[in-house]
């Protein structure tokens, strides 16, 4: 049992709630059950589980589980009193595991892409990355976001940041950028990367043409930009298409809603 308020492999964890930790570390944190079992079912690797003292019992399946899958994982017990400090909810579930920030990246896959400009709120990065992956855009890239193996993005996602393939072009984040970028070379230039593939990029900006209209011939890479200011010029520039919803009696919608109905209307 973990105890005591300075408990170094407590404080050690916990601190993987600050994202220069988990850069430093190439740990993120996971919190709850169904998250942690559709990790392990994904294949994520797993450092170090901790429960709540005297929930043992309620997690015995999925503890079973992981040490099938995850023979080198460390289990450790933590004080009522001390557990809140690995969380970032206010009501905990009582369990959380440390897991390892995939550190190799996949190619384009040819079909549907996701591009992220600028969206710095975790909670709609990790709705958006749900989206994707339920509505079958595999490829996501993120220019200048949020980290999304933060807690509030991890959670957003609801286990889809296992299920996509994620590119990290230019931003905050615990995972390198895109490897084959170099340090002088525009984030932008994935755009023309994916052109050149055959792919349509259409941008989402609420002064474009009506999302209704629009007749897809092919594989689309959908731009949603953060709800500061929208799509970049960058973006702008490169386009195929600039597309808008059409809405009544508001002037825009966030950046997670507008995002996944076009993902919806696109992948009909």
């Amino acid at each position: 049992m973990l105890t005591g308020k300075d408990n170094a492999t407590v404080k050690k964890y916990a601190a993987l709630k600050d994202g220069r930790e988990r850069v430093a570390q190439g740990l993120f944190l996971l919190e709850g059950e169904r998250l942690i079992a559709d990790a392990v079912r994904a294949g994520a690797e797993l450092e170090a589980v901790f429960i709540r003292g005297g929930g043992e019992s309620k997690f015995s399946e999925l503890v079973s589980e992981i040490s099938l899958k995850e023979p080198a994982c460390a289990f450790f017990q933590v004080a009522d009193t001390l557990f809140p400090k690995l969380c970032g909810t206010v009501t905990p579930q009582g369990i959380v595991a440390a897991a390892r920030v995939p550190t190799t990246e996949r190619p384009y896959g040819g079909g549907d892409a996701l591009i992220l400009d600028g969206v710095r709120d975790p909670g709609n990065l990790g709705t958006l990355i749900r989206s994707a992956a339920g509505f079958g855009f595999a490829d996501v890239y993120l220019i200048d976001c949020a980290d999304a193996y933060g807690p509030k993005a991890v959670r957003s996602s609801m286990s889809a940041i296992f299920h996509i393939n994620l590119h990290v072009m230019l931003g905050h984040s615990a995972i390198p950028c895109h490897s084959e970028r170099s340090e002088e070379s525009s984030p932008y230039e994935i755009l023309n990367e994916l052109k050149r593939q055959g792919v349509v990029l259409v941008a989402a900006d609420m002064n474009g043409a009506d999302l209704k209209a629009y007749k897809r011939t092919g594989p689309v890479a959908v731009a949603v930009g953060g709800e500061a200011r929208g799509i970049s010029k960058e973006v702008r520039a490169a386009a195929d298409s600039v597309l808008a919803i059409r809405t009544e009696g508001i002037e825009s919608l966030n950046a997670a809603v507008a995002g996944s109905i076009f993902m919806y209307a696109l992948s009909q």
